[in-house]
């Protein structure tokens, strides 16, 4: 059995779960927002001169390392419920090759693209003490649009946020998905054919201001 036809049976028995598995997060986040008292005061408020605070713009730091600029934008729309919007911007040296993408599908991670492109993403955050800070469960997807090439990933996972100082937050996470992939006109490809959908393991860190 080749490398894609393993890959095609793993998602055929994890793809739905990662899909129900954001679905499910989503309606928990919403069953949390609606049903939660404001019994406790986020991070946000913590330290009296930016009390009125809900906003934190960040840098992608693990992009960077794959070639991809991307900033982002965080801002809490309930008490412990935060959306994180990203944009990006694909360089010539951008390739999928980082870290534990490996070792799900190390037969496709040489990817260069021979010109730019762009990237849009977005998560929605659970901090079950309150945004910003301490650990989350998010889920998210993530669009990458290139001359010829568009691939979507959809993935859940779980992280961790802490601040180095009052206005300067570190976070990291970890998460499982799938990407699917393919080529915009239908026939240029850089990767097999065969290999349209990939299970993927995203891991970011990204350091932020806020504001």
């Amino acid at each position: 059995m080749n490398c894609a036809q393993l890959t095609s049976k793993l998602w055929a028995k994890r793809g739905g779960m990662i899909l129900m598995l954001c679905c499910g997060f989503l309606f928990f986040s919403f069953r949390c927002a609606a049903q939660e008292k404001t019994d406790s005061i986020p991070w946000f408020y913590d330290d009296g001169g930016i009390s009125s605070a809900k906003n934190i713009l960040k840098l992608d730091l693990t992009g960077i390392l794959q070639g991809e600029y991307a900033v982002c934008w965080e801002r809490m729309y309930y008490k412990n419920l935060c959306v994180q919007l990203s944009a990006g911007i694909l360089s010539p040296r951008f390739s999928y090759k980082f870290l534990l993408d490996d070792l799900f599908c190390p037969w496709y991670n040489n990817f260069f693209p021979e010109k730019t492109g762009w990237s849009l993403g977005i998560e929605n955050k659970l901090y079950p003490k309150g945004p910003p800070k301490g650990f989350y469960i998010l889920c998210g997807a993530k669009h990458r649009q290139f001359s010829e090439v568009v691939t979507n990933d959809l993935y859940t996972g779980i992280g961790w946020q802490l601040k180095i100082t009052d206005y300067i937050p570190l976070e990291m996470n970890l998460g499982l998905g799938v990407r699917y992939q393919r080529s915009r006109d239908g026939a240029s490809y850089v990767f097999d054919n065969n290999q349209d959908q990939v299970t993927i393991l995203p891991f970011t860190a990204r350091i932020g201001y806020l504001f």
